[in-house]
């Protein structure tokens, strides 16, 4: 529901019920006697978008599912945006015991007698301010506030180094969710915001790079976390360029919301390797937590390797809705000439039809394949390589519209995804989300909870503002011309930043033509490599090369040619 409702007001935890008695998040019942009317406690003012962690299990799950990463922030110093009625506040104190607890919090005498016990302990301040408003978040970040902790200039080392002695956390879920200027809502322009601040050394990121912990709502994270290259855009390769990792910890019981998928086979292999990582390192999902996901998972590791799950191997298969309406009326064995009949028979079709257009995907993907593997072994003339690929893409072409469309989605995810390393953050997370319900939450609502953790940023991205070379202010306004068409392959994209730009820098960066790295060898339309497509180490390679080329155009140029 995008709206307050009564749906979303199940008090199921202690905590939820002494929130809804503060009657903030209950309309006023217009009393028949002014003598009632004056009993009635009044109400507390309060933001009753906000949503609230109300789950002690659901707390001390997290904890012992995270707790070892968690452990080298024992003793830090915790910035605590937006605490509310201070659960989640309190669990974490309790596990990192801070040197000190600095907790921002807006509605502060509505949450005072909830967090009054947190409030007694040493070094646990509240500050009647918003946090997620930048000039009151600077005032705590200041000598008085955070004597331990000391500033770093951008150029100096430890700006570009973990501070593992501080530690944010902040609770951005709303229901519903706020809106603001271009934004979806706000928690997608204050995640926006903290990411940028970790390439401009800004807010608590002048101490060194932070890890944070934030709530949000599920469609807030799609934008830093996507889960498919459909939903691959600039913010999410600025995460990947800003991050060494973006957990999903918490996630939501119902299904996701999503307009498209990829390949099943790419969803199961994935949550293979998490399972295969959290092994390794002697991680257990809490019992009862489990996503479908990683129950798939676990029946996939006790297959032989041969009948694991291997992306590419065969012709992709995609989750359809009708599918499990053809298997109900399957079971159903409706009569022969009744509507529940034609209907099954039109999802046979259907069917039918799906398969012939995966099986002849598979069929362009193995041939690409086969191609690229007899040039790496040198096999192929470039004379026969050209030839094929003119045949490989006049099939292509041929494609009717949907089928074409289908085809550069069902290829790219797979392009993203085998690569030594595979492009998106969510591939390579660290742990599988675990389920928390809406009644976890007050109001109910579907939340999850972001671990992000910093990594180094790449110098040319990080060298910004007056005195610098502007390097990091040329990359936003390569990237902002590249990603206008997501789909655009990688020379037309780059001379559309600048003629000649492609002809120069493309040749010189080797990842582009290496396969094991995320490279393409074989030049056939729709299968080269796009924009939506580059990973991490290619975009930094194509920034690098950029500025090796000796006619690449000042910032005030690209400025210039931006505003045409």
């Amino acid at each position: 529901s995008k709206s307050l409702t009564s749906a979303n007001l199940i008090a199921a935890t202690p905590l939820a019920t002494q929130l809804e008695r503060t009657r903030v998040w209950k309309k006023t019942v217009r009393s028949d006697s002014l003598k009632s009317a004056r009993s009635a406690p009044p109400p507390v003012s309060g933001d009753k978008t906000r949503v609230n962690i109300v789950s002690e299990p659901l707390c001390d799950d997290i904890l012992s599912y995270i707790g070892k990463s968690l452990e080298p922030h024992q003793g830090c110093d915790l910035i605590d945006l937006y605490p509310g009625a201070g659960l989640w506040s309190t669990k974490l104190h309790n596990f990192l015991k801070p040197r000190s607890h600095i907790m921002m919090e807006p509605d502060a005498d509505l949450y005072r007698p909830f967090l009054e016990p947190l409030l007694e302990r040493k070094g646990t301040t509240l500050i009647p301010k918003s946090g997620i408003v930048w000039h009151e978040l600077n005032d705590i970040l200041t000598p008085e506030h955070l004597p331990n902790q000391t500033v770093h200039h951008k150029d100096s080392p430890g700006a570009n180094m973990k501070n593992d002695t501080l530690l944010v956390t902040c609770n951005l879920a709303f229901h519903p969710r706020k809106r603001l200027f271009s934004f979806e809502s706000i928690a997608m322009l204050l995640i926006h915001q903290f990411m940028d601040a970790i390439k401009n050394g800004a807010l608590f990121h002048k101490y060194g790079l932070v890890r944070m912990l934030l709530w949000v709502r599920r469609e807030d994270k799609i934008n830093i976390l996507p889960r498919l290259i459909q939903n691959r855009r600039r913010p999410s390769t600025d995460a990947e360029l800003y991050c060494e990792a973006i957990n999903e910890v918490v996630t939501h019981g119902g299904p996701e919301k999503k307009d498209f998928n990829r390949d099943e086979n790419i969803e199961r292999a994935s949550a293979l390797a998490v399972l295969n990582r959290m092994k390794k390192a002697n991680i257990k999902v809490p019992e009862g937590r489990e996503s479908d996901a990683f129950k798939q998972a676990m029946l996939d590791s006790a297959l032989k390797p041969k009948a694991a799950p291997n992306p590419g191997s065969c012709p992709p298969v995609m989750k359809r809705n009708y599918l499990e309406m053809q298997a109900s009326l399957e079971e159903k064995q409706p009569q022969h000439g009744t509507a529940e009949f034609k209907r099954l028979q039109e999802y046979g079709w259907r069917r039918t039809a799906d398969t012939k257009r995966l099986e002849r995907a598979h069929n362009l993907f193995s041939r690409h394949e086969e191609l690229t593997q007899l040039k790496q072994a040198g096999k192929i003339s470039d004379e026969e390589l050209h030839a094929a690929e003119e045949q490989l893409s006049e099939i292509i072409d041929r494609l009717p519209v949907f089928a074409s469309s289908e085809f550069t989605s069902l290829r790219d995810n797979l392009h993203i995804w085998k690569q030594d390393e595979p492009a998106m953050l969510w591939d390579k997370r660290t742990v599988e989300p675990i389920i928390a319900e809406e009644q976890e939450f007050y109001p109910n609502c579907d939340t999850c909870l972001l671990d992000i953790m910093p990594g180094p940023v790449h110098p040319l991205i990080r060298d910004i503002g007056a005195g610098s070379s502007r390097s990091g202010e040329c990359f936003e306004l390569i990237q902002k011309s590249m990603w206008a068409n997501p789909k655009a392959p990688i020379d037309k994209a780059l001379d559309g930043v600048y003629p000649g730009a492609a002809d120069w820098i493309l040749p010189r960066c080797p990842s582009f033509r290496d396969p094991a790295r995320g490279g393409c060898l074989v030049n056939a339309k729709h299968m080269t490599l796009t924009v939506r497509t580059l990973n991490r180490k290619q975009w930094e390679e194509l920034l690098e090369q950029w500025y090796a080329w000796p006619f690449h155009p000042e910032f005030r140029d690209l400025v210039a040619r931006s505003q045409d």
